[in-house]
């Protein structure tokens, strides 16, 4: 957060100078314009313009979560976003995983922590049991993508 922070301030005072420089002496533009000044507010909506994309990257970057594969067939330990509790993967809060089983199939199941919020890709994942394969605990909030052929 201190980085986005400094991020930030340091491009407020670029703007803010940019902005007067843009806004001190040149006058509106016209008939009368002469070319100088055409391509000096060109050159400062340019920087006002890379300054921005410059900030939505930092910030975006800030909230790009690395995506975990799971393989619950296979599965035999906890990892990042998920507990491992035989016969149970449970999804923690922040998850963000593509759980498969590569086309193999299994009888394991997947549990949501209570109160959890996570997302949760299910590629090629085959679960054969007789009672719910995915458990949402009270108050789980998931976003589920399919990805597969059947």
């Amino acid at each position: 957060m201190t980085k986005v922070s400094t991020i930030s301030d340091a491009t407020a005072n670029k703007s803010r100078a940019i902005l007067a420089e843009a806004t001190t002496g040149c006058g509106a533009l016209g008939a009368g314009t002469n070319q100088k000044t055409r391509e000096s507010r060109k050159s400062i909506r340019l920087d006002l313009t890379m300054m921005m994309l410059t900030v939505f990257f930092a910030i975006a970057s800030l909230y790009a979560v690395a995506k975990t594969t799971v393989n619950l067939a296979t599965v035999s330990a906890s990892g990042t976003g998920y507990t491992w509790a035989n016969p149970v993967l449970v999804v923690n809060n922040g998850a963000n995983l593509i759980i498969t089983t590569n086309g193999t199939s299994t009888t394991r199941r997947i549990d949501v922590a209570k109160n959890a919020t996570a997302s949760i890709t299910l590629n090629n994942c085959i679960i054969s049991m007789g009672n719910c394969a995915i458990w949402l605990d009270s108050g789980a909030n998931v976003t589920l993508t399919l990805v597969g052929q059947r």
